[in-house]
């Protein structure tokens, strides 16, 4: 008998991506001992205009008050590519420096084959145990899942929410990897982390946003409020990245596609 699955979109596989040290608005490999400074992502045969893609989802995630990696898109080579500045490095008196971060299998304890096994109560539990700022951190992970609802990214796993420790303490790291993987035909659409015990983000109800709120030790009333929030402001925020991208030279037909996707996300995200 045969089986078939949607795959899961495992941005280790579908971007062409390498590390380098930017400077002087050039790209250069770094030596065997130097830290890396950006991260360049190139679109793949098999998914294509995921650079714009994640620009896209990525900005949005910041206009709606995400704290997120910074990113770019470079267009020197014609198509476009996107360049995230890495968020795990601080300029010190001998240079670029290295800053400690962990994913949230390496803090579970778990293999990367289990990274869509963890939970939001998973998540929080550390948050509010590890967290130099576990109020700000929980509120944070409020807006990451309702936006990866919105923005139709089923893959938010455990490898993709990390936390990162200096001599400030120990936060959440800004978010990153942030896609609309519902742009794509045959990926799994179902949710990386269950709401409630709800993985569907076509039939979520009321019921199972307030038993994530449960779930996760924060009021019912602060994770409607910003759904509210959000969805109100997605909009007008899309309107104006697709507006700024074909300026730039974007083409039209991926942002035709990326920003469509979303607009009709947000009925879904809103129907409580």
């Amino acid at each position: 008998m045969g089986l078939w699955w949607a795959p899961r979109l495992s941005l280790a596989g579908a971007q062409y991506k390498t590390t380098v040290v930017k400077a002087d608005d050039d790209y250069f490999w770094p030596s065997s001992d130097e830290a890396s400074t950006h991260i360049l992502k190139f679109d793949s045969p098999r998914f294509q205009h995921l650079s714009v893609n994640e620009y896209f989802v990525m900005k949005l995630a910041a206009a709606l008050s995400l704290p997120v990696a910074s990113v770019e898109l470079d267009f020197r080579l014609g198509r476009p590519f996107l360049v995230v500045e890495r968020f795990d490095r601080e300029v010190g008196d001998e240079g670029v420096e290295r800053i400690h971060q962990e994913d949230f299998c390496q803090i579970l304890g778990l293999t990367p084959s289990k990274k869509y096994d963890v939970t939001l109560a998973n998540v929080s539990r550390v948050l509010r145990e590890h967290s130099s700022k576990p109020v700000v951190d929980i509120q944070s992970l409020v807006r990451l899942t309702i936006f990866n609802v919105l923005a139709g990214n089923s893959d938010a796993h455990a490898k993709n929410i990390s936390m990162m420790r200096d001599f400030r303490g120990c936060n959440l790291a800004p978010f990153y990897d942030l896609v609309c993987t519902r742009n794509y035909r045959g990926v799994d659409r179902t949710l990386a982390m269950p709401i409630g015990r709800n993985r569907s983000p076509d039939n979520l109800k009321r019921d199972d946003w307030s038993t994530m709120a449960k779930h996760i030790d924060v009021s019912p009333k602060i994770v409607f409020n910003e759904l509210d929030r959000m969805c109100s402001m997605a909009p007008e925020i899309i309107d104006s990245l697709k507006s700024n991208l074909l300026e730039q030279g974007a083409q039209r037909e991926a942002l035709d596609d990326v920003s469509r996707t979303l607009l009709k996300r947000l009925p879904a995200t809103r129907s409580i």
